[in-house]
């Protein structure tokens, strides 16, 4: 367990807290701390507000450094303690969180905002490298400008300063930077980075090496060729606007057919998803791989896959697949790659040839009837930061009926949450760190049920109760559709 999990287990365990963080969250999420471990600043040096008011060199040194570090700001995502701190809060167990660092990383976690405080810079230093997530200079003199309607209030301040004593007023940077990213959002339609985007209600966690911060909850489409085309659709689409970004397809699918059909629905919107497909193992020779995964993208109508998964073992060198992955990986064409229907054996043949921190995930059969992944194959990819996602969450039409045992405590849980039973069944699945779980609809009004799951947090008693209505099991094997 590494220590920011150890940390995030801490704060989870506690009753109730208030918390004050500093850089080192930031940090581990990737933003640097140019400080030397002593707390001098070794390479960004902060410019003297005076140097700033008098010296066009001088902001543009602040507009140097920060543009040098944008890129680092712009790609980091919550990691487990930003992640843990949210859900705290929704469960009311977090009164307040003081925090130094204002990027914009615990908002995108899901954190309460009247529950935030930022503080960030003096009174004496414009030090703030990364207010929010846009660094726009036009952005950044539009918050200096609006100051001066302030500046009666405090006359020894020049005329168009007052943003430099502001970043604790209501009329500080960041502030501005927020309305400025509503205003954008609003204006392309909500569009965000690929895995980050939606409804703040679903929860997000880091998935696996990646660092892509994406919905616990996303979204499957295994037999969607089946489904009213443009139902489907409408329902994937549904699913962008509430939150469930993560979407998983497989060029087995209906033949390649489910591609289209999801590239019909994200086109215009590729951004905000992180996408996922799989390669047959027939395909999955050292050559194969390439054209099954240009075929994979032709049909999304992308440049570019998030993931891309070796559906199942097969015939041909796991060492040669893996190769073709790395590949496709160097050329820009996937983010990260992965294996699905994984054994631990499997994950360690695979760990062997790559190193366990190269695979992004495992995407196994995980459902309250089904646990048996829970005995193994869990804990290794927890123990090796692998992500685990669990397919079919609902049963595959095998979900318990209302007048089972099980049932029966998924309903009095569900009430005692103003839930459902299946958002009750889905918050369990992703419990545990690390876990993501795919169910399919085709159906607008069912996407939008899985997306209220996103935020659901059960108690250790209402875990408990359902985990005695639906035991693991022995091991039995890894177990497949």
């Amino acid at each position: 367990m590494s220590a920011l999990e150890r940390l995030a287990d801490v704060w989870r365990r506690a009753r109730r807290v208030v918390v004050l963080t500093g850089a080192g969250l930031s940090t581990a999420s990737g933003i640097p701390d140019f400080r030397s471990p002593g707390g001098r600043w070794e390479r960004y040096q902060p410019v003297p507000l005076p140097e700033f008011l008098a010296s066009e060199r001088a902001r543009e040194t602040y507009w140097r450094y920060k543009g040098e570090t944008w890129q680092l700001i712009c790609a980091a995502a919550p990691n487990a303690a930003h992640l843990a701190l949210a859900d705290l809060a929704r469960a009311g167990r977090v009164d307040l969180l003081v925090t130094q660092n204002v990027d914009g990383l615990h908002e995108r976690a899901g954190f309460p905002p009247e529950r935030l405080v930022n503080i960030h810079g003096t009174d004496s230093a414009v030090e703030c490298m990364a207010c929010h997530r846009r660094a726009a200079r036009a952005v950044a003199q539009e918050a200096w400008e609006a100051g001066t309607a302030r500046r009666a209030h405090q006359p020894d301040v020049p005329r168009g300063v007052w943003w430099g004593r502001a970043h604790r007023d209501r009329d500080r940077l960041g502030d501005a930077l927020r309305r400025r990213d509503r205003r954008a959002a609003g204006r392309a339609g909500g569009a965000r980075a690929a895995g980050a985007a939606g409804s703040p209600r679903v929860r997000r966690a880091p998935f696996g090496p990646t660092g892509v911060s994406v919905p616990v909850v996303g979204q499957g489409t295994w037999n969607m060729e089946r489904d009213d085309r443009a139902a489907a659709v409408a329902a994937l689409r549904a699913g962008l606007d509430a939150g469930l970004t993560h979407v998983d397809t497989a060029e087995l699918y209906g033949s390649g057919r489910v591609e289209e059909l999801v590239g019909e629905a994200i086109a215009g919107r590729r951004d905000e998803v992180f996408l996922v497909s799989k390669v047959l193992p027939q395909n999955a020779s050292r050559a194969g791989v390439p054209r099954a995964c240009e075929a994979s993208l032709r049909r999304l109508r992308t440049d570019r896959l998030d993931c891309y998964l070796l559906h199942w073992p097969g015939r041909h060198p796991l060492a040669d697949t893996i190769a073709a992955f790395e590949r496709l990986q160097r050329e820009g064409k996937i983010r990260g790659w992965g294996v699905s229907n994984f054994a631990v054996e499997e994950l360690e043949r695979a760990a062997a040839i790559a190193g366990a921190e190269r695979i992004a995930c495992n995407q196994v059969l995980h459902h309250l009837e089904e646990r048996s992944i829970e005995h193994a194959v869990v804990p290794w990819c927890r123990a090796r930061g692998t992500a685990v996602v669990g397919y079919s969450p609902f049963g595959s039409g095998r979900f318990p009926g209302a007048r089972s045992r099980g049932g029966r405590v998924l309903a009095e849980v569900a009430a005692a949450h103003g839930a459902t039973a299946r958002q009750v069944a889905l918050a369990f699945l992703v419990r545990e760190p690390g876990v993501f779980t795919i169910p399919k609809a085709a159906r607008a009004a069912h996407v939008v049920e899985n997306a209220a799951a996103g935020d659901l947090v059960l108690s250790d008693d209402d875990a408990r109760r359902i985990d005695a209505a639906f035991p693991r099991g022995p091991w039995r094997g890894l177990p497949t559709l």
